[in-house]
């Protein structure tokens, strides 16, 4: 009787099945070692690296969900991968993960995809470094450069159907209502920012592909480009505006700068952060992206304010669960109530 295949190798043998294009050389002397996310939630996915025979370095990478009812996750990834690799051309393997399979094993969905050689910002850069305002102020532009050759690679004139049913955020500031018990104040900023991103979006006549997990934990300095390419996509989608993205970086690298503690602690931390970036580090940031002609990007606080909720409110979407951050993101919400609201608009037009 034939020996039932472990999941490793039946990962090999479906690289070995892979079209010739897509197939690396010595494909099925491939192994596997598995690395499980850091953070052990169930709804994460479990990471595989695949060596060839001798080498020190994966050939490629495969993303398996823990629950298979999210096999939605890895093949949104799979699909917004293989639209990147249009949008972007001869350039992709740049600046995104080339998507080479998804499939089901044995009822288990798999993704594959090529392996970024590279340093991770997250893993590379200590402490020091984001204490280092000139280092941090090199990347933030160079990220925000990256993001927005990206954003205008996939840039495509949007319809009136596609409009309207991209149009998400309502749902998202419904489920932040819902979720969380809003003061007065905290339910008309809700409202301001819910109108904010509508008058965007109806001024941008291009959709764009956003990550919608723009991080520096998402960021590679490429080993063979020398430049940043962007990793984890499973949140991407189509939008009319790309406030998410855009300030999605800037919250997270005040929550690496701020001290550890509670969630209080973090996001008060966080947001005196942001205070000495206020006329440094964030326009310099945003001088590098530039101001969008053809979609939508809310002023800082706006875009803050809805990052914070989409945040928040992404597990109880997504998975319909409640992550130990979504208080985080809310208490980060009411700390940036009192930013400044800013005159000049960043907005599409």
């Amino acid at each position: 009787m034939m020996a039932k295949l472990t999941f490793p190798e039946r990962l090999t043998s479906l690289v070995a099945s892979l079209p010739a294009d897509l197939r690396l050389p010595g494909a099925s002397s491939l192994r596997w070692a598995v690395l499980a996310n850091g953070d052990t939630d169930p709804n994460d996915n479990v990471i595989l690296y695949g060596f060839l025979a001798g080498q020190s370095h994966p050939a490629l990478v495969a993303k398996v969900p823990r629950r298979p009812e999210n096999a939605w996750v890895v093949q949104t990834e799979y699909e917004r991968l293989k639209e990147l690799w249009v949008a972007l051309g001869e350039d992709a393997a740049k600046y995104v993960p080339r998507p080479l399979a998804y499939t089901l094993l044995d009822g288990q969905p798999v993704l594959l995809l090529s392996y970024v050689m590279g340093e991770s910002v997250l893993w590379a850069s200590r402490r020091t470094f984001w204490r280092d305002e000139a280092r941090l102020r090199a990347l933030a532009v160079e990220a925000a450069r990256t993001l927005r050759h990206v954003h205008e690679c996939t840039a495509t004139p949007v319809t009136s159907s596609e409009r309207e049913a991209l149009r998400d955020f309502p749902a998202r500031a419904a489920r932040f209502r819902s979720l969380f018990r809003l003061t007065p104040d905290e339910r008309s900023a809700l409202d301001d920012v819910t109108q904010a991103i509508e008058d965007a979006e109806s001024r941008a006549d291009c959709r764009v592909l956003i990550q919608a997990d723009f991080w520096h934990g998402n960021l590679i300095r490429n080993a063979a480009h020398g430049r940043l390419s962007l990793v984890d996509w499973q949140f991407a989608r189509w939008s009319l505006d790309v406030s998410m993205d855009v300030y999605l970086f800037l919250l997270a690298a005040a929550l690496r700068v701020a001290p550890y503690g509670t969630a209080e602690e973090r996001t008060s931390g966080a947001v005196r952060v942001l205070a000495t970036w206020r006329t440094t580090l964030i326009p310099a940031y945003l001088d590098a992206y530039g101001r969008p002609q053809r979609f939508g990007l809310l002023p800082p606080r706006r875009g803050m304010l809805a990052c914070c909720v989409e945040k928040a409110v992404r597990p109880n979407l997504d998975f319909g669960y409640h992550h130990p951050d979504d208080r985080m993101w809310y208490l980060l919400f009411k700390a940036l109530l009192d930013w400044p609201q800013e005159k000049a608009s960043y907005a599409s037009g």
